[in-house]
Formats: structure tokens, sequence, C-alpha cells
């Protein structure tokens, strides 16, 4: 006997996918009036989502480990709102003054607000196991929607959606977004994502014929994923997701399949992957060759910030200040590699030039304090462990690419991850005795 449709069990589904379909959609979210629309809507969101009663196990009261993620994220909180009297007591000290700018801040403070938003509504709507497989459902149709209409408009104009192509993107697909690498985060965690989910039904759709086992709706999600992925010829997209991707199907057919069988399959899996792609990857070989000369840059421009993370080690230079931070120390001899900071970005060296040491060592113990839970739980859970690893991986994408990437200061990247963590933190403080 099958299920009969609920219209009401998919209407928060739906509202999940309608919110990430908008943040993809929105031209430049990393404007500041397109961010702030897009942190609003976010936020009403989130507010009819609690404001409403949904199915729980269990309760809210009854989750231990949401403790550690309140105090951590409260610690983040109160060093945000005490570090311009920090800054202003200890200004005479620091060899850049007058760098912190205050609607900068406030309008970083709305943006931070608005992803804690998306994490909490991501965290609502997956407080039962039943509506948190159709938000993951619905996080992965709406991925694979937006990488099919990104690879569609990018072949009819190459320009990219809206004829709004950045300088130095040309040939590459950047899917709305600012830059190509911001894409390749994107579609490189809903990879990771989609290839967690194939695995996981597939391994768990046991006593049946091995083409039955294989789920269509994730192997096209996965499919067009993947190719979006190439075509953004990001390079370190592309191999922080190769070496994700791999990581995952090791971690999740281990002890299900023999060992030269799995790595026969990871290595014609690879081949038939390299053959599909063949032609994005010829650009992304041509890329490469000019790995040297931007690795070079990238020390460079390290080495400038680093000299101001020196003078304001502990509580950084203001929260937003790192835009002002690389104005300010512009030369005439390192313009040619500073003026487009983005293109050469690494969020870690952001955050410890605007929060500081102590700023960093809280926002470490946040992510572990969200990270651990999940993680204990992927180990343990059955049928929903294949899907926290996918997320686990898929964040693992961010963080990894946030080396070299701005992908962490867009909008919508900011309110995909949070929600899709959010769901991942929810499933793993989930009843025990659910699958």
């Amino acid at each position: 006997m099958t299920k009969r449709f609920s219209i009401k069990a998919w209407a928060w589904p739906v509202m999940c996918g309608a919110l990430l379909l908008t943040a993809f959609a929105t031209p430049r979210s990393d404007g500041a009036g397109m961010a702030l629309l897009l942190m609003g809507l976010t936020a009403i969101v989130c507010a009819a989502a609690w404001a409403v009663r949904m199915p729980e196990g269990p309760a809210l009261s009854r989750r231990r480990q949401l403790l550690y993620v309140v105090g951590a994220a409260a610690g983040l909180a109160v060093l945000l709102l005490l570090q311009p009297w920090i800054l202003m007591l200890t200004a005479g000290h620091s060899g850049h003054n007058g760098l912190y700018d205050p609607s900068r801040a406030v309008l970083e403070y709305l943006k931070l607000a608005g992803v804690v938003c998306a994490f909490a509504f991501g965290f609502r709507v997956s407080m039962s196991d039943d509506t948190a497989r159709r938000c993951m459902d619905a996080v992965l149709a709406v991925g694979g929607i937006w990488a099919f209409v990104s690879i569609i408009t990018f072949v009819a104009d190459p320009e990219g959606i809206y004829r709004s192509m950045s300088i130095g993107q040309q040939g590459r697909l950047t899917a709305a977004l600012s830059s190509a690498n911001s894409a390749g985060t994107l579609f490189g965690a809903l990879s990771v994502m989609a290839c967690g989910h194939l695995l996981n039904r597939f391994w768990n759709r046991t006593g049946r014929l091995w083409v039955e086992r294989i789920d269509p709706f994730s192997l096209i999600v996965f499919g067009v994923s993947l190719t979006a992925l190439v075509m953004t010829l990001s390079r370190g997209a592309i191999t922080v997701t190769a070496a994700c991707l791999v990581v995952e199907v090791i971690v999740l057919s281990w002890n299900r399949v023999r060992l030269r069988w799995l790595l026969t399959g990871v290595a014609t899996s690879a081949a038939a992957l390299v053959a599909l792609t063949l032609t994005p990857l010829l650009g992304l070989a041509q890329r490469l060759q000019n790995v040297d000369v931007d690795n070079q840059s990238r020390q460079l421009i390290y080495g400038e910030h680093l000299k101001v993370v020196g003078h304001q080690l502990w509580f950084g230079s203001g929260f937003g200040s790192f835009a002002a931070v690389n104005n300010a120390i512009l030369t005439e001899l390192n313009y040619g590699y500073l003026f487009n900071i983005r293109a050469m970005h690494n969020i870690y060296l952001q955050w410890l030039e605007e929060c500081g040491l102590v700023g960093l060592i809280v926002l470490i113990g946040l992510n572990l304090a969200i990270l651990s839970p999940v993680f204990l739980a992927a180990g343990r859970r059955r049928t929903m462990g294949g899907r926290l690893w996918a997320i686990l991986l898929a964040y693992a994408v961010f963080l990894l690419h946030g080396l070299t990437d701005y992908g962490f200061q867009e909008p919508a990247l900011e309110i995909f991850i949070a929600l899709v963590l959010g769901q991942g933190l929810a499933i793993a403080t989930n009843n025990r005795q659910v699958a």
C-alpha cells in the first residue's frame, strides 16, 4: 500500500527549497542591498517555522548537546559586541588606526544574524527524521535544478546569468554568484551531498538487484552538480571535491564490499567522470599552468595582511574591516596583486585579521560544538548516518576551499551551508531509536 501525498507534510520542505532557490537566483548577493534582502527573508521564514507546531523527537529542551552550541554562540556574540570598545581602548597601540568602519560592521552583524536564522530554520524543520528527509531532498532538488539552469544559461550565453560576468571570469560558469570559485564551492558541496545520498540509499536497499538499488534522483543531481562544478574551472573546488568524494565513498562503503572491489569501483568511476567532462577539464588544465604564479601572488598577499594581524593579534582590526585593511596597505608596488583580493581570498586570514586570535578560537569552538554531535551520530545511526556523512563532507568542501576562496562571504552560500548544518545538528540529536 503506497503512502498518500500530504500537502501539509511537504509545506516546509517546499519552503526550504524556495528559500534556497531565491538565494541562488539573486544576482550578486554579496552586495549590501541584496544581502540584507536575503537575510531579512531568511529571518521571516525562520520566525514562521518556530511559530507553528512541528513534529519533534525529542523536544528541544531534551537535546543537551545544544547547550554547548548555545554557549559557544553566546561567547562569539559577546566578543563581537565588545570588540568596538576594545578597539577604542587599544587604538593607540595599533599601527593601523581608523580601519574600523561602524557602518560596515553593522552590515556584517546583520548578515551574521541572517546566517543564524538560516541555521535555526534548518534545525527547526528537521527535528523529526521524516521531515528531515523531505527537507534534505528539497535541498538536493533545488541544488540540482539550479545546477542545470546554470549549465544551460552558460552554454546559451557565456557572459553569465543576467549578463553580469565578472572581470577575469570569462569562459567559466559563475551561476549568478560573484565568482566562478564561489560557484565551484556550491556545486562541489552539492556533488558531495548527492553522492552521499546515492550511496546511502544504495547500501540500505538490501534484497534487490543492484540496478534497482540505484536512486535516479540522487544520481541525476550528482551528475548535473558535478558537471557544473567542472565548468567553473575552479582548481581548488575541483581538487577539494574530488578528495571529499573519495573519502565519502570509502567511509560509506567500508565493511560493505571487499577492498579490491571498492578501489576498482572508485577508479572506474573516476575514469568515467573524466571521460564525460573531458572538454571542461582541458580548460582546467590550461588554468593549472598558472598555479605557480598564483601561489606566488597569494604568498605576497598573506605577507602583507599578516603584518596587519601582528598589530591587533588578540582582538583583530574590527568585524568587517578586511576590505578597509586591504585598501589601507595598497601601494604602487603591491597594487597589481592586492586590488582583486577576492580572487585569492583566505577566509581564515580574514577572520584572524578582523576578530583576532580570541575570535578565531571562539569560532573554532562553535564549529566543534556543532560538528561533534553530527560526527558521533554519523557513525552511530544506520539509515540516517549516510546523510550526516554527506553533510560533514559537504561542509569540508567549504572549509578546505575557504583557504583560497571567497565563498563564505557570499550570502547565498552562507544561507545554504548554515541551513544544511542546522539540519545535520537536528538529525544528530533526534531520537536514537529512530533509524
